[in-house]
């Protein structure tokens, strides 16, 4: 007889639901921020460094795969997979802000709207319980 997994407890289960709606909502809103005035989002993003010959299809790109995100850890059968594809924009954006650190030091990352996020120690701490967040949203799915 094949081995049924077990249930994750209740406070798992409620757990990753909360990580898995609160990521939900960052990601579809900085995803479709960027792509409602991805020519907005390409200034943005040569302000933080980015090549500016790519930085529109970059914007585009981030935007369809934040809402993307989004859109997947919402929904349970695809959790597992917006999980780490969640997981996989944050280390991108970590592993960005940090080559870039010294020239980035102080600058608005330009993450979300209304919400400022200066580059600094406090970014990497904040992207990290995002990616904890995911990580909790992903194993108890």
């Amino acid at each position: 007889m094949p081995h049924v997994p077990e249930p994750p407890a209740a406070w798992k289960h409620w757990l990753g639901w909360t990580c898995a709606v609160v990521l939900a909502a960052l990601f579809l809103v900085s995803g479709f921020w960027k792509l409602v005035d991805p020519l907005a989002t390409e200034q943005r993003m040569v302000q933080m460094l980015f090549p500016r010959q790519i930085a529109l299809l970059a914007a585009i790109g981030v935007g369809i795969a934040e809402a993307w995100a989004g859109l997947m850890i919402l929904v349970p059968r695809w959790r597992k997979w917006g999980a780490w594809l969640c997981g996989l924009l944050l280390v991108a954006f970590m592993v960005y802000m940090g080559v870039n650190y010294a020239r980035l030091t102080g600058e608005d990352c330009s993450c979300f709207p209304w919400l400022k996020r200066v580059v600094g120690p406090a970014f990497f701490v904040s992207d990290a319980a995002m990616l904890l967040g995911a990580l909790l949203a992903g194993m108890w799915a």
